[in-house]
């Protein structure tokens, strides 16, 4: 059978772009590490079954504007540079680093040729909240009196210093921390979570704990 060619290019159809799927594949993951990681009661949360795996997601409208925020401007960069490093940092509010989630995307291949195949991406890669569970090692919870050992989070897109120029405008509301320099980071990579590779994307999912 002949392969039918779109009338419409792919380039104007946003829905196709194989970075749609994968920062759609971060907001789930996002969503999934708030309610492993306690840092919102489990009353917020709604459930979700996919591909067999359990999801969770944060029903609260801030929490959920603030991750959409950082992944319309995460999918800009990664429009721009073909490539992106997204953290997920766990801490609390005396500035106190517990865990972090690295997630290591590259695009080989801007677009796909449906929306099923953005639809195999994801159950591709689903299966990392899993292992979230699994390997999951951090059982605090906030209270009334927690204080500054309250737990938190922030989302960052992680650069060398000489990649931050020339990136999209953020929105002023939002911003995000663009750059950590890795010396500085006090946690070792322990555990990867995840590693996927084809013609299309390639990522790489890791959890780094204190020593």
């Amino acid at each position: 059978m002949a392969r039918v060619i779109p009338t419409v290019p792919l380039a104007d159809i946003p829905e196709l772009r194989s970075s749609v799927g994968l920062c759609g594949f971060m907001e789930v993951v996002i969503h999934h590490l708030l309610f492993v990681k306690n840092v919102y009661p489990k009353e917020a949360f709604s459930k979700s079954v996919r591909k067999n795996v359990t999801v969770w997601k944060c029903d609260c409208p801030e929490v959920q504007k603030y991750i959409i925020n950082f992944l319309n401007f995460a999918h800009k960069v990664l429009i721009q540079k073909r490539k992106i490093t997204l953290g997920f940092v766990l801490c609390r509010r005396n500035n106190e680093v517990i865990e972090e989630f690295d997630f290591e995307f590259k695009v080989h291949d801007l677009f796909v040729e449906s929306e099923s195949q953005l639809v195999c991406l994801l159950d591709n890669l689903i299966s990392i909240c899993e292992d979230i569970h699994k390997t999951n090692t951090f059982f605090d919870f906030n209270t009334v009196n927690s204080g500054a050992k309250e737990i938190t989070f922030e989302l960052q897109i992680v650069f060398d210093p000489d990649e931050v120029e020339d990136l999209p405008n953020q929105d002023p509301e939002y911003p995000m921390i663009l750059h950590r320099a890795p010396a500085k980071n006090p946690l070792k990579k322990v555990t990867q979570l995840k590693k996927e590779r084809n013609k299309t994307y390639e990522v790489k999912a890791f959890a780094l704990k204190k020593m």
